[in-house]
């Protein structure tokens, strides 16, 4: 027993400490599902409606890691997101599930752009044209 108590305080004791996630990431976590897309319309853009599938879904986690449909990485993960104006940097807080989908170059956005109010979600990747809409 005395060896079982001790294994187990090395094994807690050695643990590295987990960071407290961002408070300011709290409303995002979840599963988000996508419902319009922006796309170009003449001079403009407007909002198109995506039928539901769930392969368009993702997941926010408390650190801000953003998971697929199959709770997998999503690929090319940005390293920071600004969410209604802030700048949020994504600190993975423990282990991320590797996308064997994802290429193994990535030409990685540092940073997408998030409007969050009240169960909605608009995403801008990337480029300013990759605008989706979505909603819990």
């Amino acid at each position: 027993m005395t060896r079982f108590l001790l294994v187990f305080w090395v094994f807690v004791g050695c643990q590295k400490d987990i960071p407290e996630p961002d408070a300011r990431l709290k409303p995002l976590k979840g599963v988000w599902k996508l419902s319009q897309i922006k796309v170009q319309d003449g001079t403009s853009q407007v909002w198109q409606d995506v039928p539901y599938f769930s392969q368009n879904d993702i997941e926010f986690r408390a650190d801000g890691v953003i998971l697929d449909y199959k709770k997998e990485e999503i690929c090319c993960n940005p390293s920071s997101l600004v969410v209604n104006g802030v700048i949020i940097e994504i600190k993975k807080s423990f282990i991320v599930p590797k996308n064997n989908n994802c290429a193994a170059a990535c030409n990685r956005c540092q940073t997408w752009l998030i409007t969050y109010t009240d169960g909605e979600l608009i995403l801008t990747g990337c480029l300013a044209t990759d605008v989706k809409k979505y909603k819990r």
